[in-house]
C-alpha cells in the first residue's frame, strides 16, 4: 500500500515538473539588449538579451514591458495571455520604414516658398517589435 502512495506521488509530481507556463524573451541584435518587466516587477537592472518569467499564472493576463538601453528605441509594452503549462517565446525583431512627409523645419520653408518637391520626402528609421516564436501545437509552425 505504501509503495501504490508513493508511486502515486511521484507520478503526480513528475507531471507537475513537466508542465511550465512562462514566458521567454530573446534578442539577437547587439543593439537591442534590454531591461524587462512583468506585471511592474523590473526583472534585471542591467541591459540582456534573454530572459525567462516561469512558474506564471495562466488564469490573468501579464503586463510585459521591454525597455532598451539606448534612448531612440522605443518601449514595447504588451499584455501577454498563457494557457496552462504553455511557454510563449517572443524574439526582439527590427524593421525599417519610411515616415514620409516627415520632413525638417528647414525644409518646409522651401516648401512655403515652391522651391523643390518636398511632399515626397521621407525619414528612414528603425521599429523594433516582438515577433511570436512559439510552437503551436494546433498550427503548422
Amino acid at each position: 500500500m505504501k509503495q501504490i502512495l508513493i508511486i502515486t506521488l511521484f507520478a503526480l509530481l513528475g507531471f507537475n515538473a513537466f508542465g511550465q507556463t512562462g514566458i521567454r524573451v530573446f534578442t539577437r541584435l547587439n543593439e537591442a539588449k534590454f531591461k524587462a518587466a512583468l506585471d511592474g516587477k523590473l526583472e534585471n537592472q542591467i541591459l540582456i538579451s534573454e530572459v525567462f518569467f516561469d512558474s506564471l499564472d495562466y488564469k490573468k493576463p501579464h503586463e510585459l514591458v521591454i525597455s532598451f538601453g539606448v534612448d531612440s528605441i522605443a518601449d514595447i509594452e504588451m499584455d501577454v495571455y498563457l494557457l496552462k503549462d504553455q511557454v510563449r517565446e517572443f524574439q526582439i525583431m527590427r524593421k525599417s520604414k519610411i515616415e514620409r512627409n516627415s520632413a525638417k523645419i528647414g525644409r518646409k520653408i522651401g516648401k512655403v516658398l515652391h522651391i523643390g518637391n518636398h511632399d515626397k520626402e521621407g525619414v528612414l528609421y528603425d521599429v523594433y517589435y516582438l515577433e511570436e516564436k512559439t510552437k503551436s501545437d494546433f498550427l503548422n509552425n
